[in-house]
């Protein structure tokens, strides 16, 4: 039978002591700001000889909220922090993905809902447009930025 080294866990310890567990020993994380209850799980990781970087590419592991769909590629829950103290083993990480896998690039935007057409200007339109133009031209008006097309939906459109 093979021997087992146990694995000293602590939680709750202030944060300033001296003492701390092995559990997360030499592992690196990364903690997003709007993880909950974020400083609880600084701290725990700190409790159990983790440390915390600043920086994303610089973690073993990227802790983020699993409710929101923003996570990092790569992102775990902080549940992982949370079941590995209560087993007093590391947890598998893989069982706590909630973001993109880890070298995935996202589509620009892609949180946004976006509008799936694009509605085309008509000829109609067109001609309006070129007419309004002219008009401010003729009277000295100015036809570069946005002014003009405001007054153009307020006067044309009839748009307040």
């Amino acid at each position: 039978m093979a021997a087992t080294q146990a694995t000293v866990v602590y939680a709750n310890l202030e944060a300033s002591s001296s003492v701390h567990g092995q559990l997360f020993e030499g592992k690196k994380f990364w903690i997003a700001q709007r993880t909950p209850a974020r400083s609880f799980f600084v701290n725990q990781v700190r409790s159990n000889g983790g440390s915390i970087v600043p920086l994303e590419k610089n973690a073993d592991y990227l802790i983020c909220d699993h409710m929101k769909n923003d996570g990092p590629p790569g992102g775990i829950s902080y549940e992982f922090i949370d079941h590995s103290i209560r087993q007093g083993t590391l947890a598998d990480p893989d069982s706590y993905l909630v973001g993109p896998a880890r070298g995935a690039v996202r589509d620009v935007g892609s949180l946004r809902p976006t509008k799936q057409t694009r509605t085309p200007f008509s000829m109609r339109d067109d001609a309006i447009l070129w007419e309004w133009v002219k008009r401010c031209e003729a009277k000295g008006s100015s036809v570069k930025g946005n002014e003009m097309y405001k007054q153009l939906e307020v006067n044309v459109y009839n748009v307040s």
